[in-house]
């Protein structure tokens, strides 16, 4: 295994928090990573460590504006929600058919997120305007009524009883089901009150001689209530399993449809890019050390990731330069190790292509670890927005970890970054069940529905419910790197005694915890 290597930044003052957008209310403690053993950045990862390029940062929790919990889900237990397997019914429609929703561009650039993530155009006000010309079609009837029970009995001569011609005419615009819309004419308001009139007032009392009613009116009482054939079969059917003795109850059960799981989904994507109008690929290569696969397609990924700071993150065109891009997105401290109990592919740092036809339209951002698929980053087309691609990468890196899974059976987690509670976009993250935060204090992790109840009431709270305390550190077994030579703080201090650094490493040593403080080499000079 690899040794770590790093050098710890004890001053770590206030900067702008990209959540909330305070000038200077985000804390975190860092240290930059010369080297990183994936074992070790797994622990660091159960102590609420995340890294960025080479710099690992650990969130100031209880002094920040926006407290960021490290969630992770449990792959294996996984079960797509109803919007997320929409996000996957919508890449297949677009593969096989091209199929696009239909929307106009702005609805789209004022949507939010719903509850589960997903892009939430709304739905149709039609249901709400029609119930409410329902509830003001009632009140106007209402209010007819009361006016005819003070119609004196002479007033009867002045309203006109139905007629046939005005009851057919009724019965052809009765396919709403008597609900009346916003721009009914006077014929069918003078219609309205000929039928209160007739019907609850008596003005109109003469004995009716028809021996049906009028269509439009109502169910024929001389005549069965009508039925689906599908119903009509079924009953049928019933009676003569009942005749023959069977068990009529046992046999009018419907079969229980099992729910598709997450891989037969996305082979019905894999089935519809075959043949189809579009094909899509996602392939997994090795970004750090870059393989020849990377090297081929650096300049494409590079563009689509400047395209998508500018277009969806508003940055000016200068900031992601391709420096920048390298240093934050594919340097990394992570050694290529293939170690026994690995996948194939080995542990380190990838970036998963999304191909459309050939071409990048989302690239995602991956470290492999003993234990999980770590989420770095993940940028995309905008052109593509409407198929939800942070939705559907998210689903398909939860499929990679069960496949990872079958070849090294430890790595059953996926780890989704920081779920920022007070930040309502941030939220999303939540929605992959089970799902778990990790408690600040306790560094034990805690399903999320059970944290929810309390970060509603605190941004910062302990999680863990228990009693159960942080492991202390001993500060002279503390692993450091002195002169070319790994040796324990205690030893080092011998070297050099008057340093001055005890508490700096104490903190150190405090939030690495103790498996990694005795373990990784902390760089002194």
């Amino acid at each position: 295994m690899a040794n770590t290597i790093v050098e710890y930044m004890h001053e770590h003052g206030g900067y702008r928090c990209g959540y909330c957008g305070g000038s200077n209310s985000n804390y975190s403690h860092g240290m930059w990573a010369h080297s990183l053993s994936s074992q070790d950045y797994q622990d660091l990862l159960d102590r609420g460590w995340r890294r960025s390029g080479c710099y690992l940062y650990k969130p100031l929790m209880d002094k920040m504006c926006c407290p960021c919990y490290t969630i992770r889900c449990n792959a294996l237990e996984f079960k797509p929600s109803k919007s997320q397997k929409k996000v996957i019914k919508k890449m297949t429609r677009f593969l096989s058919k091209e199929e696009r929703p239909s929307c106009n561009p702005k609805s789209v650039e004022d949507t939010e997120k719903d509850e589960d993530g997903d892009t939430c155009l709304g739905t149709s006000e039609h249901p709400a305007q029609e119930r409410e010309v329902r509830k003001k079609m009632t009140e106007a009837a209402g209010i007819i009524r009361t006016d005819l029970t003070n119609v004196k009995p002479n007033a009867s001569a002045d309203v006109k009883p139905n007629t046939s011609a005005e009851t057919s005419k009724s019965g052809q615009n009765s396919d709403s089901g008597g609900c009346g819309t916003a721009g009914d004419n006077e014929d069918e308001g003078q219609e309205l009150i000929q039928e209160v009139n007739s019907n609850s007032t008596g003005v109109a009392n003469e004995p009716s001689t028809r021996k049906h009613p009028t269509p439009g009116l109502g169910p024929d009482p001389s005549k069965p209530p009508c039925r689906k054939a599908r119903e009509i079969r079924r009953q049928r059917r019933l009676e003569r399993l009942a005749k023959s003795g069977a068990d009529v109850l046992s046999a009018d059960k419907k079969p229980q449809n099992e729910p598709k799981s997450l891989e037969a989904m996305t082979q019905e994507v894999e089935k519809a890019s075959h043949g189809s109008k579009h094909k899509l690929e996602v392939r997994y290569v090795r970004s750090s050390p870059m393989n020849p696969e990377f090297e081929k397609n650096f300049n494409e990924s590079y563009a689509l990731y400047h395209r998508y700071q500018v277009t969806i993150h508003k940055d000016p065109p200068s900031k992601p330069s391709q420096k920048q891009f390298k240093r934050f997105l594919v340097d990394s401290p992570l050694q290529e190790e293939n170690l026994p109990g690995a996948p194939e592919c080995g542990y380190g740092s990838f970036h998963e292509h999304f191909l459309l036809d050939g071409k990048i339209i989302a690239v995602g951002v991956l470290d492999i670890l003993p234990n999980c698929v770590s989420s770095v980053y993940f940028y995309y087309d905008p052109d593509y927005s409407f198929l939800s691609l942070g939705t559907y990468s998210a689903l398909r890196e939860i499929e990679f970890t069960r496949l990872l899974h079958q070849e090294a059976p430890k790595i059953n987690r996926y780890y989704m970054g920081f779920y920022i509670h007070s930040c309502v976009k941030m939220r999303y993250k939540g929605q992959y069940h089970p799902s778990f935060l990790l408690c600040p204090e306790a560094y034990t992790w805690c399903p999320i529905e059970q944290c929810r109840p309390k970060l509603d009431v605190s941004k910062y709270s302990r999680l863990d419910e228990t009693d159960t305390a942080d492991t202390p550190v001993n500060l002279q077994e503390v692993r450091v790197l002195y002169r070319q030579m790994s040796m324990r703080y205690s030893d080092y201090r011998r070297f050099a005694p008057n340093t001055g650094d005890e508490e700096e490493v104490k903190e150190y040593a405090q939030f690495v915890g103790k498996t990694c403080a005795r373990r990784i080499l902390l760089y002194r000079h």
